[in-house]
C-alpha cells in the first residue's frame, strides 16, 4: 500500500470521515496530508529526507513502504493534517452557529461547534505532544493517541508528552 492510499486512509479514521459517501475525496486529503508534510518539515529536524510536490501529488521516498517505513513521520503528519482538517471545519461550523427560538420552539446549532472545537483542540494538543516525543527522541510520536491507557504499577513515573504523570495510569 503506497502513501496516497494508506494516509488518506488514516486521517479518515480519525477525523470520522468513514461512511458510505465520504465527504472528502482522496484528492483533497492527499493535498492536504503534502501540506501538512510541507509545514512539518520546517518545524522538525526528520530522520529522513523527503520531497513533497504538492502541485504532482508526490511523496519520495514513500513513508509506508516496507523498505522505507517511517511511522514516526506517518503519524505526525496524520495528526498534523487531523489538527488543520478540523480547524478548518471549525470556522464553517462557526459561521452556522446559530440559535433561533420562538415562543416554546428553539433551534440551537452552537453546541455542534463546541463539539467540533473541543475535538478539533483534542486533535492539536495531541500533534503538540507528539512533536515533543518525536524532538526528545522518547517514543514513536502519536503512538499514545490510539493506544489505551496502561496499568503501572503504583508510584511509578512515566513520561507522556511534555507532562511526568504519577501514579497507576500512563498514556
Amino acid at each position: 500500500m503506497s502513501w496516497d492510499t494508506m494516509m488518506p486512509l488514516l486521517l479518515r479514521n480519525v477525523v470520522g470521515d468513514t461512511g458510505t459517501t465520504p465527504k472528502y475525496t482522496d484528492d483533497a486529503l492527499n493535498a492536504l496530508i503534502l501540506t501538512a508534510a510541507q509545514f512539518l518539515t520546517f518545524r522538525l529536524d526528520l530522520s529522513q529526507s523527503y520531497t513533497i510536490d504538492i502541485e504532482n501529488t508526490a511523496l519520495r521516498p514513500d513513508p509506508t513502504a516496507t523498505a522505507t517505513r517511517d511511522d514516526a513521520f506517518i503519524n505526525l503528519i496524520t495528526l498534523k493534517a487531523a489538527c488543520m482538517l478540523l480547524t478548518a471545519e471549525v470556522r464553517k461550523a462557526g459561521q452556522q452557529a446559530i440559535s433561533i427560538r420562538d415562543g416554546t420552539s428553539a433551534i440551537d446549532l452552537r453546541k455542534n461547534l463546541k463539539d467540533l472545537q473541543s475535538l478539533a483542540q483534542t486533535y492539536c494538543k495531541e500533534l503538540e505532544s507528539a512533536i515533543y516525543e518525536y524532538s526528545s527522541s522518547k517514543v514513536i510520536p502519536g503512538q499514545a493517541v490510539l493506544n489505551p491507557f496502561k496499568l503501572l504499577t503504583p508510584g511509578f513515573d512515566c513520561l507522556y508528552g511534555n507532562r511526568v504523570h504519577r501514579g497507576y495510569y500512563c498514556g
